[in-house]
């Protein structure tokens, strides 16, 4: 393998970064975050789905955005979460594509 120069990442991006894994390393959050690779949801309506209540639903949301992983979009009474950006569905594809390699 072609060695690629790559320099140490200073502390607060370090603690981005950190954080940013930490959330997707989690069971619920990693389904959250595949659910929301097809579209914006509610809360309930992702509880529905992974069979969770509202409130254990809003904890793992709370970690996903506080990551920078999902925005909430306030639609009247609702907020709808999508990802945060392309980058998320990128890194997504990747970590998939590298898991099912074998």
């Amino acid at each position: 393998m072609k060695s690629v120069p790559f320099e140490v990442p200073k502390n607060q991006e370090l603690d981005r970064v950190v954080t940013f894994f930490k959330a997707f390393g989690d069971r619920t959050r990693y389904l959250i975050v595949t659910i929301l690779a097809h579209g914006p949801l509610t809360v309930n309506e992702l509880a529905d789905r992974l069979g969770t209540s509202q409130p254990a639903m809003s904890h793992q949301l709370m970690i996903l955005r506080q990551a920078g992983i999902v925005v909430g979009k306030r639609d009247g009474r609702y907020i709808h979460y999508q990802l945060t950006d392309d980058h998320v569905l990128t890194i997504l594809r990747q970590v998939q594509a590298h898991t099912t390699q074998g």
